[in-house]
């Protein structure tokens, strides 16, 4: 009975949330403390907008993207005046814009992705100067560029996923600095790509993600920062197949993540880094949980909870 009175109680929230998305206008009053909203600066002048976005705040500079009509999308910055709001580089000159992307803190300094014009997608740093704002490295010679497609925090360090001619997609970790940028483990030997774009997520001082080694489909790897550490956590789905993990969640120190291992179609798993320990969710409210939840999503102080939007269920594991 009791299950039965929460799928209603979630039916009823998501038919709300679905219900909110319908147009409405608030109004509201400003805490206490707080300025009221307001325009800082008509970044793109005219009738067209900016389409800003990305923002990240360091310390009292808050980063984003956006286009002002004659750049295209660069990096901009704001202090919170309108005259403090401007361009903080022109990282591709012309109006085809550098699409900064992956705005990422690291010890102050921030990171990001961009397209100078003439290198690709490769990684940059900015301290927030134009003078202060430059490629960090070029990890795949040429127009190519590395385009790296996760770029993860851990352990004072950030990781991520970029390829260069010699090894294809592979872990890197950087400091921000030239030297301190190398790669960690060529997972697929040779020229292959072997993690998955965007699947990077750390737990803890683990980081984990989707890895194809040429040998065992693509399956749940982990790494603790070292070329030895960074191993296969289970070989879900037998031999070559793939387990194609995905929709990777934390929660606490737990990883939920959608996964096939042949028997079935795609399953809830959570893991805690050991082979053992990597298991197959199997019921939620007393029923098997199959097929597996469209999205995982981590809620509730520190993230105690993944919810998913097959039937808005808690697990814990």
């Amino acid at each position: 009975m009791a299950h039965r009175s929460m799928r209603a109680v979630w039916r009823l929230v998501l038919a709300l949330a679905v219900g909110s998305a319908l147009p409405a206008r608030a109004e509201g009053t400003p805490h206490p403390g707080c300025r009221p909203p307001a325009v800082l600066g008509d970044v793109s002048p005219g009738a067209g907008g900016a389409s800003p976005g990305s923002f990240l705040r360091i310390g009292g500079t808050v980063y984003f993207v956006a286009d002002d009509g004659a750049h295209g999308t660069e990096l901009w910055k704001s202090d919170g005046t309108e005259a403090g709001t401007v361009l903080l580089k022109d990282i591709q000159p012309g109006p085809e814009g550098a699409n900064p992307g992956l705005l990422t803190e690291l010890n102050g300094v921030l990171l990001f992705i961009a397209n100078d014009g003439t290198r690709g997608f490769e990684l940059w740093r900015s301290d927030g100067t134009p003078a202060g704002t430059g490629m960090v490295r070029e990890l795949n010679a040429g127009r190519e560029g590395g385009n790296p497609t996760d770029l993860v925090v851990m352990g004072g360090k950030a990781w991520l996923a970029t390829g260069d001619h010699l090894t294809g997609r592979e872990l890197w970790v950087t400091d921000g600095t030239f030297d301190g940028t190398r790669l960690v483990k060529d997972i697929h030997p040779g020229t292959g790509t072997s993690i998955t774009a965007r699947s990077m997520r750390a737990v803890g001082n683990t980081l984990y993600f989707t890895a194809d080694d040429g040998t065992h489909g693509f399956e749940l790897w982990k790494s603790d920062g070292t070329e030895a550490g960074t191993v296969l956590v289970k070989d879900i789905a037998a031999a070559e197949a793939s387990a194609w993990p995905g929709r990777l969640t934390v929660v606490g120190d737990t990883l939920f993540f959608t996964a096939n291992d042949g028997t079935t179609d795609d399953d809830l798993w959570r893991s805690d880094g050991t082979e053992v320990g990597t298991v197959r969710v199997a019921e939620l409210f007393g029923e098997p949980l199959h097929p597996a939840p469209e999205e995982l999503t981590a809620v509730g102080a520190g993230s105690s909870s993944a919810w998913t939007t097959r039937c808005m269920a808690p697990s814990s594991g």
